[in-house]
């Protein structure tokens, strides 16, 4: 197979001493430096790429996708790796000031093409400092989060999924698709849920999309189909059942509920909102999707009927079609579900090449909320 063979090669390149396959300490010290700029153990920045590629093929990076080499001189001696998730002017001065002459990012350094690298481009002014300072600059993408172990992986893991499958389910033994589908070992509620994914992925605000429609009622007319002698009399997500803010499902005019605080009203055109009916319901299977929501996803949610959906970077349009198809979803936005990239790659980095400076470079999200 041709996967194997490239593989078998990279190996031989990267040394018969090192195997990606050894154990990791979740104790282990990341950070042990040396100041020193010399190649360390000989390793070449090549070495650390060939081995990138190894756990994560570049032929399995979707195909508009850009993954690599972006700049530099492959073959010379590496001094340190600095990992980080973009790759900015602030990346590289901070790498020059660590020591370290390989950036590893996970968003590529050129993403679109472009027509020249001259100061008055971003892209130019980028691989001029790069070339000037002898930094070399290696980027894994979707190839890294299809890959086992890779950024799909490391979200579910993360939000606690046990039973990890490929999603959509793959029908080949390569990854086919970046997205996993899991199970909550311990089932909890929706709130419980949603506390948790912010916890874990160090987020202060989640964008949730409540479907237009359950189980083909809308949403705003519920049926208490348990309750006998009640079939088809419609369960009313009242605003009014408790102030402003506040809500309770009312029954013929009996409240059923106790008010639930959501921090959101009636809107103008009527429409009610269903937020505390959703947040005390059970969850137990979930698909993820990290980075930017993939739309070609949209069928096989609607086919598998997770309890929730979460993903990152979901555009207007495309909320409104999971709405309408009664998929629950979980905006946490681009870089939650990417953030954790560097510190997870730099404890397997760490293990492979145990004298190599590995330096994790700390970024925050662009966004800011207010």
């Amino acid at each position: 197979m041709e996967i194997k063979a490239e593989q078998a090669q990279q190996e031989n390149r990267i040394g018969s001493s090192l195997s990606c396959d050894k154990n990791i300490e979740s104790s282990m010290t990341i950070f042990d430096r040396s100041e020193s700029d010399e190649g360390h153990q000989g390793f070449t920045c090549r070495q650390v790429a060939d081995w990138m590629n190894l756990i994560a093929p570049p032929t399995w990076a979707e195909n508009w996708d850009r993954v690599g080499w972006m700049v530099g001189e492959p073959d010379m001696p590496c001094t340190g790796v600095m990992l980080s998730l973009n790759v900015s002017m602030a990346t590289m001065q901070t790498a020059i000031k660590q020591h370290c002459n390989l950036i590893v990012s996970h968003h590529p350094m050129f993403f679109t093409p472009f027509t020249d690298v001259s100061s008055e481009t971003r892209e130019g002014r980028l691989a001029a400092f790069a070339w000037q300072n002898n930094l070399a600059v290696f980027s894994a993408h979707t190839n890294f989060d299809a890959a086992k172990g890779g950024l799909s992986d490391m979200l579910s893991e993360e939000l606690g999924l046990v039973e990890m499958t490929h999603f959509p389910a793959q029908t080949t033994d390569e990854p086919a698709g970046i997205g996993r589908k899991g199970l909550l070992k311990d089932g909890m509620t929706l709130d419980a849920f949603l506390a948790r994914i912010k916890e874990m992925l160090r987020t202060p605000v989640l964008r949730v999309i409540i479907p237009f429609k359950i189980s083909g009622k809308s949403a705003r007319n519920l049926v208490d189909e348990s309750a006998p002698g009640t079939n088809k009399v419609p369960l009313v997500y009242d605003n009014s059942a408790a102030g402003n803010g506040s809500a309770g499902i009312k029954q013929n005019g009996k409240l059923l509920q106790e008010p639930v605080h959501t921090g959101i009203v009636q809107n103008g055109n009527g429409a009610v909102n269903t937020q505390g009916i959703w947040l005390q319901k059970s969850v137990q299977t979930v698909v993820t999707q990290n980075g930017a929501y993939d739309r070609s996803l949209l069928s096989a949610l609607v086919e598998n009927k997770p309890d929730v959906f979460v993903t990152g970077d979901v555009k207007y349009h495309d909320a409104l079609d999971l709405a309408e198809a009664g998929v629950f979803t979980v905006d946490a936005g681009h870089f939650a579900t990417e953030a954790f990239f560097t510190e997870k790659l730099a404890l397997k980095m760490q293990s492979t090449f145990p004298e190599l400076p590995v330096r994790v470079f700390a970024e925050t999200d662009v966004y800011s909320y207010l």
